[in-house]
Order: C-alpha cells, then sequence, then structure tokens
C-alpha cells in the first residue's frame, strides 16, 4: 500500500517546536514556561497525527463487503456452481457492484454451504462477459480505491482460530482476479484495522 501522506498538523507543530526550544536557549529564565508548552504542543501533535493517519486510511477505500448484505439472486447462470469448491445446490445469493468503473456491476457470490467462523469462498462473476473471473476468502472485503488492470484491489479478512485474522490483497492481472500476498494480525491489530476502516460505507 502507498503510505499516508504526512500530516500537516504535526509538520507545523514540530516547526514551532523548533523555534521554540531555539528561543529556549537564548532564555534560560522560561525554562519552566517552555518545557510546559512543549508537552502540550507534542500531546496535542501527537493526537493530531493519529488522527489524520485514520482518516487518511479510511479514504483509502470505497466500499465494505459483508456476507449478510448478499440478496437472494435467480439471475446467475448455473455454471456458476462449478467454481464452488464443493455446493449443496441452495439458492444463490449475491452483490452487485462496478469493479471497474464502467457502468456494468460485476457481481461477488459467497458460497454460503461453506461459511465458517472465519468467513466463506466467493467467486466473482463478470455479468458482462457471463463467466468467473476470481475466487476469493473472506468474512470481511474492502474495495480499494487503487486499481490494477483497470480494476479495483480487493483486500479481504479472515478471521482465523483464536484472536487472530489474515488479510489478503486480491488484484485483477488481466483475465481474474489473484492473490497478491497476506498478512497476519492477531489481538489489538485486528481492533486497529477494522476502527481504522469504520467509516467505509458497506454494500447493500
Amino acid at each position: 500500500m502507498t503510505p499516508p501522506a504526512p500530516c500537516p498538523v504535526m509538520r507545523h507543530c514540530g516547526q514551532y517546536l523548533v523555534i521554540t526550544m531555539t528561543n529556549f536557549k537564548q532564555n534560560d529564565g522560561a525554562q519552566r514556561s517552555v518545557f510546559r508548552i512543549y508537552l502540550v504542543l507534542l500531546v496535542l501533535a501527537s493526537l493530531a497525527a493519529i488522527s489524520f493517519v485514520v482518516a487518511q486510511s479510511s479514504t483509502k477505500y470505497l466500499w465494505r463487503i459483508e456476507v449478510d448484505n448478499a440478496i437472494p439472486d435467480n439471475k446467475l447462470p448455473e455454471n456458476v456452481r462449478s467454481a464452488f469448491d464443493d455446493d449443496d445446490d441452495r439458492a444463490l445469493n449475491s452483490i452487485s457492484i462496478d469493479l471497474n468503473g464502467d457502468g456494468i456491476k460485476e457481481k461477488l457470490i459467497p458460497n454460503e454451504f461453506l461459511r465458517g467462523t472465519g468467513g466463506c469462498p466467493w467467486v466473482v462473476f463478470d455479468t458482462k462477459r457471463k463467466r468467473v473471473v476470481g475466487k476469493i476468502d473472506a468474512m470481511v472485503t474492502f474495495v480499494q480505491k487503487r486499481k490494477q488492470s483497470g480494476y479495483f484491489v480487493l483486500e479481504c479478512y479472515w478471521r482465523n482460530g483464536g484472536d487472530s485474522g489474515s488479510v489478503t490483497t486480491y488484484a485483477f492481472n488481466g483475465r481474474e482476479y489473484v492473490k497478491l500476498g497476506s498478512l497476519s494480525i492477531q489481538d489489538e491489530q485486528i481492533d486497529k484495522y477494522f476502527d481504522e476502516r469504520k467509516s467505509v460505507p458497506i454494500v447493500k
């Protein structure tokens, strides 16, 4: 991922601190006052930087996708099921979303037969070409603003056993979505991960 832009608040506060500390050296009688100002500015700058990073993180994403928001879809061709590793012929649900900006929505289809506590397998279906263009595993999927080969990158969270999970990134290679890489996160990292993305709108 592209690192967030430098926080302007932290930058300006840092400049002020340099000026303040220069004056500090020139006037020993103001030591206590300057030190208090330094501490207050440092705390305020740190809080502003944290807020800035959280805001930057949430603006990297367009949508949030969850299986509970999938709706019944009787327009899907039966050959979609062939992309599933296993299936019990239940009615299919889907979430419609335009992944390449052409005005025609693709469909993300969960295999709810294999749904577990960690998430479930999904297939990405191209409604224009009438074929599956990817398979992902996710409990929650965040659609990033960045694209690869004309399609938005998908960031998928999967809950592992205990207090651990994994974040896997999928990108389009010109033909289908493929896995780029995966990162394991645990405990407080999971809370922070979702807290930073809490303002991302859910696709319904």
